[in-house]
């Protein structure tokens, strides 16, 4: 292979892909480069002169969406070890790739954004066109280990995942509750200041093109602006003592429900890919938000009128307000602030809790440091933690979701995003939790421990999620697992108490429970499109949705 053909760096600093200009005599292009530094191939550049040359990034901002940055020409499939890998392809400027769109093809792949693009063949490109292939598949400089075959788009060769669960405590067992079908809703929040997570990385700038929260539940859908629903400016911060005392108020109010509802919609559509929960962006939570109380509106069969008409009236003085003032949403919605970064610190703890147990509840550590991270996640997803957190966060019965005495739960309102491709567990809810269990075995190391960010991390496991589930084939007892996590029941499962890192005792018999009483998942016939043991059948997609008007959060009305 010819080592002078052109290669291209994503900068981080600069926000740009540049070609990297290499010595005459060099080896590789990466001469003079810190030898700290680490690079993946993350796609191709089509380029002048009718080239396709690889495109590197630094490890560390490996999950950087370069479609930000770069126009998408379309999708390149390449034979590599027995394997076919697929790249994305962009251009610096429109028309830089037209002569790769002049060969027609007969086939197509989703692209980073999700939608559909051509797919060409490396191997039936014809003069003139000059494909330049990797020169370090596996990144350089190359891992020690030869024998692994690259994700398609990125991948981490240091086995920074399955390291990060080698240096935690062989642990073992589980415990949990058949009686935890009450929302666990604690009322000490935490905010991302407290978290103590040290990492050097650069953090990229937000994704343009992630999912729009406008109008995506549904195919029909109206508009909505209310004044009552302006959401403008800064808001002004409340303490724990003023949250508490607006629930307090709230309790024989018309508000109640709704709100309950509006609190397990907005943490469901978080897990499930509608947003980011480990990168909080202000306007577009407030939009999520205010969307999830619309529905909640709905599902309780009430109106925004019917609440602006009956005002919860305040036992005691909240912020700058008296005892006895009529506050609605603009006050109502400031007690969510932290919501998200309190469940997640609950998700760690019960994380933390399956660590201390003394019966193989984590799994065992594993020395190897160099694995692919697609065995880290096969191997994760089978541990009882990786359950527990897919139960709590999902699947565990809530009264108060369902009209009447009838338990619900989270996912029920989420069928299409809580079950995904082969019928399996959906990527984006899965690679929300894996990234849990990722941060929490980070939090555990020493401070400045190198690592990505979580939010980082969520796009780095999603990419490899993506890979294993468009190559079933090749990952059977893994999609096996995902498609039998659908069926999770209380039994299956210990409610640990993020409170004490304990087990939750049962009810029935006052004891806490061991390994031996978790019985093994049992799959069921269920009807399409439905999931498994569900309550009731979604109505986000069966009715016309109303969603919040987008002047709401803008100062143009």
């Amino acid at each position: 292979m010819d080592m002078q053909s052109p290669s291209f760096l994503f900068t981080p600093s600069l926000g740009r892909v540049l070609q990297v200009i290499q010595p005459v005599d060099a080896q590789h292009p990466f001469v003079g480069f810190s030898e700290s530094e680490h690079f993946l191939v993350v796609g191709y550049m089509a380029h002048q002169y009718c080239e396709i040359s690889p495109i590197y990034c630094p490890y560390y901002v490996v999950g950087t969406r370069l479609d930000t940055f770069l126009p998408i020409v379309g999708v390149l499939a390449i034979q590599h070890l027995g394997d076919t890998l697929f790249h994305m392809v962009y251009e610096k400027q429109f028309g830089d790739g037209d002569f790769l769109r002049a060969i027609e093809t007969h086939f197509c792949w989703p692209n980073m954004a999700g939608t559909a693009s051509p797919l060409w063949l490396a191997s039936e490109l014809k003069d003139p066109i000059r494909f330049n292939p990797v020169a370090f598949p596996f990144g350089f400089p190359p891992p020690t280990v030869t024998n692994m075959t690259p994700l398609p788009t990125q991948s981490i060769t240091d086995g920074q995942l399955t390291s990060a669960l080698a240096l935690a405590p062989p642990s073992v067992g589980q415990s949990w509750s058949v009686d935890f079908d009450h929302f666990v809703d604690h009322e000490e929040y935490i905010t991302t200041a407290s978290l103590g997570y040290a990492e050097d990385s650069y953090i990229p700038p937000p994704e343009t093109d992630t999912p729009d929260y406008f109008g995506v539940l549904a195919p029909t859908t109206q508009t909505v602006f209310n004044e009552a629903l302006v959401w403008r400016g800064t808001d002004i911060m409340i303490d724990n003592d003023d949250r508490k005392a607006i629930k307090s108020s709230m309790n024989n109010s018309p508000w109640k429900r709704p709100l309950f509802l509006t609190k397990c919609l907005f943490q469901g559509s978080l897990w499930v890919g509608l947003g980011n929960p480990f990168d909080p962006a202000g306007q577009e939570d407030r939009v999520i938000l205010t969307n999830c109380f619309l529905e909640a509106i709905a599902l309780d069969h009430t109106t925004l009128q019917e609440l602006i008409n009956n005002p919860v009236i305040l036992q005691s003085k909240v912020a700058h307000l008296p005892a006895g003032s009529s506050i609605r949403w603009d006050i109502i919605r400031l007690t969510f602030s932290g919501t998200i970064e309190n469940r997640l610190s609950e998700m760690r703890k019960i994380v933390h809790g399956c660590i201390y147990l003394k019966e193989g509840f984590s799994g065992n550590s594993n020395d190897e440091q160099d694995v692919q991270i697609e065995l880290a996640i096969a191997q994760i997803v089978r541990l009882h933690m990786y359950k527990d957190l897919l139960w709590v966060s999902m699947l565990q019965a809530m009264h108060g979701l369902a009209e009447g005495s009838r338990a619900s739960r989270i996912a029920d309102f989420y069928p299409k995003e809580v079950r995904g491709e082969n019928m399996a567990l959906a990527k984006c809810l899965a690679s929300t939790l894996l990234t849990i269990i990722y941060h929490t075995f980070h939090l555990w190391q020493p401070g400045k421990t190198p690592g990505h960010r979580p939010d980082i991390m969520f796009h780095t496991i999603l990419d490899a999620m993506t890979h294993m589930y468009a190559n079933p084939h090749q990952f059977p007892q893994f999609m096996k697992t995902m498609a039998n996590l659908l069926f999770i029941r209380a039994e299956n499962v210990f409610p640990m108490d993020p409170k004490t890192l304990a087990p939750r005792t049962s009810v029935n018999d006052r004891r806490q429970r061991i390994l031996s009483d978790v019985q093994p998942i049992v799959e069921t016939e269920f009807k399409f499109p439905e999931l498994p043991y569900a309550s009731f059948t979604s109505i986000r997609a069966e009715r016309v949705k109303e969603i919040i008007a987008e002047s709401c959060f803008t100062d143009e009305c």
